[in-house]
């Protein structure tokens, strides 16, 4: 995890999926993610209507192929992010999307992340993304 997280760190959406490196958390014998029951939501939002164009443009590193996804999971989900955002900052928490892989290495390493983070120690900063990479485009809804 600790190379794919320095690999992602400063990588924008586009770049990380140019580099088509697999998830950390899949399991390399059968392709599964290791914590498909508490993945978070920003996977759960991701879908395939045809698995073998999923295949193609997985194994595709030149092209950005498009696949065709179930468009109301893809809204939903990130509808639910956005109202998450926006009633973390009401709340008075920082906005910031971050790496997922990049963030979960850092509270995987650094000593006590947890309470530090809780704390108000800005330790997931070098995990952040700017807002407006947010949201992968290399799907599209039908």
């Amino acid at each position: 995890m600790a190379l794919h997280a320095k690999i992602a760190k400063g990588q924008s959406t586009a770049e990380r999926s140019a580099a088509r490196n697999p998830c950390p958390l899949l399991d390399h014998g059968n392709g599964r993610c290791l914590i498909y029951d508490h993945r978070p939501l920003a996977c759960r939002g991701w879908n395939s209507l045809d698995a073998g164009k999923c295949e193609a443009a997985i194994g595709d590193t030149k092209n950005a192929l498009n696949v065709p996804v179930f468009a109301a999971q893809r809204v939903a989900t990130q509808g639910i992010t956005g109202g998450i955002v926006v009633g973390l900052a009401e709340a008075g928490w920082k906005k910031s999307a971050v790496h997922f892989v990049v963030a979960l290495n850092i509270a995987l390493t650094e000593p006590e992340a947890c309470e530090r983070w809780l704390a108000g120690e800005a330790l997931f900063d070098a995990a952040a993304v700017d807002d407006d990479d947010w949201i992968e485009t290399r799907c599209m809804p039908v």
